[in-house]
């Protein structure tokens, strides 16, 4: 009970903090189309209903944003919490406390009561990264809805807080196309999952596509031209200064004056010293391009792309679509 009138308390001055606003003007209150649904969220949240609690704030949230609403993301953390919905409360603290970071970092002061709140979310994140496995879903080179357990299904890259065990990941649930893939998951671990990608059915090409092998390279090329093009360009900078190291080098041996062969000697040891230094620059920038080179053509994978068959043209011929890279 001693968590729960901790969090009734949190929330219930966070959003009187929200509802007391000063106005601006009486017909003219920004908060005016909300602050009707934030009392009904409270009164719920107050009965313990917190399912219809989080009916009320979550559309508000997602209608304010994660920066003007970043208040609320905080009390939708604590409410996720106690629903048991680990995922969404880590969401909620995270966007509240990275808010809280970035509003520091542009000097703006801040209220006791968001000092306070930005310490509670940091324990509690800490409690559910010490609690919780997590599971890293990473996005896919193509949309794919992913389901971890009983969930809701979510498109794109997300985090899981689960139970440590074993856990069922579905990929495109609810179609026929639905893959499993089962994960343990250690207390305090992370771990990551890439969803498959299709291949498209050559039985469902669409009319006027047909399916290519596309072969996807890491990156542009035009980064090897330029790469190589620097290497071979900085060539020329270590020959320009050894020659001239050797030019001074060739003085030195002519002089017979003391005085100028001293100072031909200390332009000499900077110039040989400037010479090594310039030597550097290509031997660097021609170990790196190797390395791109390396990951360019190693680096690359292949997958079926739909592409549009352009029809006959002004001279009766067929133009294709090569997807080939």
């Amino acid at each position: 009970m001693w968590i729960r009138r901790r969090s009734d308390l949190a929330i219930a001055l966070a959003i009187a903090a929200l509802l007391s606003a000063p106005r601006a003007r009486a017909d003219a209150d920004p908060l005016d189309e909300w602050r009707d649904r934030f009392k009904a969220g409270m009164e719920k949240y107050k009965a313990g209903q917190i399912a219809e609690a989080l009916a009320f704030w979550e559309p508000i949230y997602r209608e304010l944003g994660p920066q003007k609403g970043y208040r609320l993301s905080y009390n939708l953390g604590i409410a996720y919490m106690e629903f048991g919905d680990a995922t969404r409360s880590a969401e909620r603290f995270e966007s509240f406390v990275a808010e809280v970071d970035a509003r520091r970092a542009r000097g703006e002061s801040l209220e006791a009561i968001v000092i306070t709140e930005d310490t509670e979310a940091r324990r509690r994140l800490t409690v559910l990264q010490s609690t919780k496995g997590r599971i890293k879903v990473n996005a896919a080179s193509q949309p794919v809805a992913v389901q971890v357990d009983d969930s809701d299904a979510r498109v794109g890259a997300f985090v899981a807080y689960v139970a440590p065990g074993a856990h069922t990941v579905k990929f495109r649930p609810g179609t026929k196309d639905v893959k499993e893939q089962r994960v343990e998951v250690k207390l305090g671990e992370i771990v990551e999952i890439t969803p498959p990608v299709e291949e498209l059915p050559r039985s469902a090409t669409p009319p006027g596509m047909q399916i290519v092998r596309v072969h996807e390279r890491p990156f542009s090329p035009v980064v090897l031209w330029i790469g190589g093009g620097l290497s071979i360009a900085t060539v020329a900078l270590p020959i320009v200064t050894y020659t001239h190291a050797a030019n001074l080098r060739k003085s030195y041996d002519a002089s017979t004056s003391p005085g100028e062969r001293l100072n031909i000697e200390n332009d000499y040891s900077g110039a040989k010293t400037l010479g090594y230094v310039s030597l550097a620059i290509p031997i660097t920038l021609g170990v790196a391009t190797a390395g791109l080179a390396t990951w360019y053509f190693l680096g690359q994978r292949e997958h079926d792309a739909l592409v549009p068959i352009v029809g006959p043209g002004p001279n009766g011929g067929v133009v294709g679509v090569a997807g080939k890279f």
